[in-house]
This record gives structure tokens, sequence and C-alpha cells, in this order.
């Protein structure tokens, strides 16, 4: 592990040495968003969030779903951690748009960016939307144990409202799950008419977080084709199998295009056989 960080941190330094310039935000104005402080709840607003159709989450989760963040306690520490660097990095930032990826697939982005939204859900001043646009291989809602009514490719093709696709947990997390898989989401992902469609959310939902679970880097070009829409960037790896070099690539592959947060270390050490994390800024 410490020999994997060292790798990390060297490569950083390198590129840190060509003098790489930071990606410029993506609205082009030269300011950060979200900087305009907390906004007031109109009526309009809440009543947008209780259309939502609510669904519950399961009082105990199992060895598949992984979804312990929705309640608090041992088993969600290492989410809660997460998601109080994540929310820190935000509102530091001005960030509101964060994708969660990785190098391969079975890095545990999908079980991360679960409980991360589940756990923000937990804060009631804050609204959180969460984005299954892994569309090959759609998981967000096998975590959760539920299958929607309408796939998110519906939304995204503009065959659905939001209102009609997105499902509520709680009053402040919305989730938009995809149940069955794409055969070249590229196109769709990489679509003037998709980045539309989510800042019409942004504006009329305005949540505080929106969190876009997307494919592996290393495995095609989906990821690639919306980075372009995010503020920034997690990288999940795995101890064990995700080498430096493949941290150092997806990193440079993310930081062209958008801000790299961080990159989250899975499975680097086991306690009464919980998963560990550990995370490198």
């Amino acid at each position: 592990m410490e020999k994997l960080q060292v790798a990390i941190e060297q490569a950083r330094e390198k590129r840190k040495n060509k003098g790489r310039v930071p990606p410029a935000p993506r609205d082009g104005s030269g300011s950060q968003r979200g900087r305009a402080g907390p906004r007031l709840l109109p009526d309009s607003l809440m009543e947008r969030w209780s259309a939502l159709t609510e669904i519950s989450l399961p009082e105990r989760t199992n060895d598949e779903r992984r979804l312990v963040s929705h309640l608090p306690g041992p088993e969600a520490s290492h989410y809660d951690i997460l998601r109080t660097k994540l929310l820190i990095e935000v509102r530091k930032n001005g960030w509101r748009r964060i994708a969660i990826t990785s190098p391969t697939g079975g890095c545990g982005k999908t079980t991360t960016a679960s409980n991360i939204a589940v756990g923000i859900g937990r804060q009631g001043d804050l609204r959180a939307s969460l984005f299954d646009l892994d569309l090959r291989r759609p998981a967000v809602g096998r975590v959760f144990g539920h299958t929607p009514e309408r796939d998110i490719a519906d939304f995204l093709h503009g065959g659905v409202t939001y209102e009609q696709q997105a499902v509520r947990v709680g009053s402040n997390l919305a989730i938009s799950m995809a149940f069955r898989p794409q055969v070249d989401p590229t196109q769709l992902l990489a679509s003037s008419r998709t980045a539309e469609l989510f800042d019409e959310i942004e504006r009329e939902y305005a949540p505080d977080v929106m969190i876009f679970d997307l494919p592996p880097l290393l495995v095609g070009d989906d990821a690639r084709a919306f980075l372009q829409n995010v503020d920034c960037a997690i990288l999940m790896a795995q101890a064990g199998s995700t080498t430096a070099a493949e941290i150092d690539i997806c990193e440079r592959e993310i930081a062209e295009q958008t801000n790299v947060m961080g990159v989250v270390l899975n499975r680097c050490r086991y306690t009464e056989q919980r998963q560990g994390y550990e995370y490198y800024g």
C-alpha cells in the first residue's frame, strides 16, 4: 500500500513539474459555482421534490448490496468520512457535480457513490441527486434493491421527464437508475442534449450535490464522453488489483477535462471483515 501511494505521489510531482495547468471552470466564466450561499427552499421546489416517487431503503444490508450509510454507526463510518471530505472540497471550491469512476471494473465505485449519496441524504439541510451513468453495466438499482419503472436512458432520450423517471429516498435524495444495459451509450453521454438535461435538473431541483456513477475509464470511452459536464471527479482504485500506472493514466485523463478531487484506495485493509478505504487528495 505504501509503495502504491509513493508511486502516485511521484507521478503527480512529475506532472506538476511539467507545468500542467488546471482545467478552467465548465461555464467558462472564470468564476466558481455555488458561491451564493444557502438557497431558500420555495414552495415550488418542495413540490418538485415531493412529486418524485418515494422508495424505502432496506432496514438491513447484505453482501451484494453493501448499502450501509442510511444508518449511522461503525458500518457507515468509512463512507461518512468520504462524505465529509467530499463536502469540504465541494464547499471550498464551489463545486456541485461530482463524478465517481475507476480504471477498471470491480473497484467499488457504484457502492461508494451510492453510500456517499445516502450519507448526504442523512443531512437534512442538503439535497443530493445520484445518477447511474454506467449504462453498459448499470448497478445502482442492485445496490438499492429497486428496479425502476423507467430507465434513466428513457429520460436521456427524451421519452419521459425527470419527475416520471427519478425516485426519492426521504425528502432530499433523488436517484435516477438504469435497469437495462445500453449497447452504445457513448453518443448519448456526449450529446449536448444530455448536458442540457442535467443543467435543467440543477436549475429546477437545485441539488447541493450531484453525483454521477460513471463507467470505468480504461474499458471504453463512455466516461471520457461525459467528464466535461462535471466539476470534479473521484477515482476509485482497488488495492492488490489497480496499478500505479493505471491510476496515473486515469488522473491525467480526468485532469484534461475536469478537476481531480482525489483517489480512494478501496480494500486497502480489513477490520472485522469490513471494507476499508484510504483517501489521497
